[in-house]
């Protein structure tokens, strides 16, 4: 990814549980979730995703 909109991109496939961080410069990178693969995890009754963010703020 980019700090910049319009820049080049990447794919990356998750499965299920999998955990993705961003830290350091990448964590200003745009990003998104681009697809939901249907049936992919028995979390959700009707599928989707569920989504945490977590930040550590110091003084």
């Amino acid at each position: 990814g980019t700090a910049e909109r319009g820049g080049s991109t990447a794919s990356l496939r998750l499965a299920s549980g999998d955990v993705l961080v961003l830290g350091g410069q990448s964590r200003l990178a745009f990003h998104g979730v681009d697809r939901i693969y249907p049936q992919s995890s028995t979390l959700l009754k009707n599928g989707g995703r569920i989504n945490l963010t977590l930040r550590r703020v110091t003084a």
